[in-house]
């Protein structure tokens, strides 16, 4: 929706491939939370390009998809991280699953491509963000 621009159900539901009904529904709770808007006299649905920024756009330092992403794999940590703190025998990394590195990448490497100097220049670079964390 942010490259389309408005569009219809018709119109998501073909480039999507995804079910009518379904995507109906989670249309409307989109609106009903304020994410997206719908049109009546178009019937159409339009992200706003201020939500795209934090809903969509991936190099955004405001992304807020990585965060998400990582709700999942912390629930199912928490356990485990809890016996680590009654134990203090730790939770290895290799017991974290995969999304919990790739949200956390998501979620925080566009902030590590920004770097600013205390003079106030700013320099875009591509940092890895374990290399940019030793760095600051």
């Amino acid at each position: 929706m942010s490259t389309a621009g408005p569009v219809t159900l018709t119109e998501l539901t073909a480039r999507t491939h995804l079910d009518e009904r379904y995507l109906r529904e989670w249309l409307a709770a989109l609106v009903s939370a304020g994410y997206i808007q719908f049109e009546p006299s178009t019937a159409k649905y339009v992200l706003p390009p201020e939500h795209a920024t934090v809903l969509v756009d991936e190099s955004s330092p405001f992304f807020m998809g990585g965060m998400l992403q990582l709700l999942v794999p912390m629930h199912s940590m928490a356990p485990r991280v809890a016996e680590a703190f009654r134990t203090g025998k730790g939770a290895p990394l290799d017991e974290y699953p995969p999304d919990m590195f790739e949200g956390t990448e998501r979620g925080s490497g566009p902030c590590f491509e920004i770097i600013s100097y205390s003079d106030g220049y700013r320099q875009r670079r591509v940092l890895k963000p374990a290399y940019a964390m030793d760095v600051l």
